[in-house]
């Protein structure tokens, strides 16, 4: 049973201290038992420390004031203490968008998501003694294996003795590894090391990569309501759907007009809605792709449905200092430590543009 405080700012300040009691070392064995022994995941440090998934992260959430005057409808911040997983989901933008986020895998090995079919599961009708019909799903979707993964801060042994410089250290930690999540779900590389991104999965030529031109073109609309079609075809509700966007074809979107003259835009200028769909933002989706003779100016686009998105998390986060790297500049670098991977229960639910010319 672990015992003592576990909060990710407790792993990062014994991480720098380095001198664990005796309770703290009973819990790092206890954890190194559950998790690290053989044959289990490689620890990547034997002085890091270990913290559960279900250890507390400090996150600041808004409250929208409703006072009257000059201070009516100010934001005001107020802290809550969250558990890792559920702190995770909150800075995650697939995790905000309804993707899984599942912690706590203790064992090493590969996981197999079910998959349901394009239409999903089905409510069947019986007449009083007919028999059932199998069920669509079975276990042939993506194959999750635990794949490691670091992130790093840097702070100063200043900042490290206050409890609130210390929570900062603690949601930027979150915050780090919650971005590089969001980064290979859209658009991760295989062969970077990294799961199979939504971008990457659907190369150009196939179904569900919609062509703009032979060297790119406009994302209209009458394209996003194509997107829209093929999903809806599959028994997908747009309004259940969202669109990720790289940030020039974002900015594009909402300067096209969807009636020329007119200041009704493809994607809202105050919503960020495209059709009936909401619209974001992220750095993980490239402006950078070529087509045909275009050159690398080309931007890219997402729609589908990411409550399909599946992370699995095995084991804890591993905290390690290194007071060393930036010993110069009287820096400490405190690493993050996961093993996770990313999969799709249906990849058939999504829609993705590789040429969109932002120009």
């Amino acid at each position: 049973m672990v015992e003592t405080d576990n909060s990710l700012a407790n792993a990062i300040r014994l991480a720098v201290r380095g001198k664990p009691d005796d309770t703290e070392r009973r819990d790092q064995s206890e954890l190194q038992r559950r998790y690290y022994s053989s044959p289990r995941l490689p620890r990547a440090n034997d002085a890091s420390v270990l913290i559960p998934l279900t250890a507390k992260v400090p996150v600041q959430q808004r409250l929208l004031t409703t006072g009257a005057g000059s201070g009516a409808g100010l934001v005001a911040g107020s802290g809550v203490m969250l558990p890792f997983g559920d702190a995770l989901r909150q800075a995650s933008l697939v995790g905000r968008l309804g993707g899984t986020i599942v912690t706590g895998f203790e064992s090493v090995g590969s996981v197999t998501l079910p998959f349901f079919g394009e239409t999903g599961s089905t409510l069947e009708f019986l007449s009083e003694y007919a028999e059932a019909s199998e069920s669509s799903v079975y276990l042939g979707g993506d194959q999750l294996t635990p794949k490691r993964a670091v992130a790093t801060v840097q702070t100063t042994r200043t900042l490290i003795q206050n409890s609130d410089s210390l929570n900062q250290v603690s949601g930027d930690l979150v915050k780090a590894i919650a971005e590089g999540i969001d980064k290979v779900v859209f658009a991760g590389v295989p062969a970077a090391n990294e799961p199979n991104g939504i971008l990457t999965r659907f190369p150009v030529g196939n179904a569900q990569c919609l062509s703009l031109g032979t060297n790119g073109g406009e994302l209209t609309f009458a394209k996003a309501l194509e997107a829209e079609r093929m999903l809806a075809e599959k028994g997908i509700d747009p309004k259940t759907c969202a669109w990720v966007l790289s940030a020039k074809t974002r900015e594009k979107m909402k300067r096209t007009p969807l009636v020329s003259g007119q200041p009704i835009y493809l994607a809202d200028t105050l919503t960020g809605m495209v059709s009936e769909s909401p619209s974001f933002p992220h750095i993980g989706l490239p402006d950078d792709l070529e087509k045909g003779t275009s050159g690398p100016v080309l931007g890219s686009a997402i729609f589908g449905d990411f409550s399909q998105v599946c992370v699995i998390i095995w084991g804890t986060v591993e905290v390690l200092n290194n007071p060393y790297s930036r010993d110069t500049s009287g820096l400490i670098r405190v690493c993050g430590f996961v093993h996770l991977d990313v999969g799709l229960r249906n990849p058939g639910r999504f829609v993705v543009f590789k040429d969109v010319v932002t120009a």
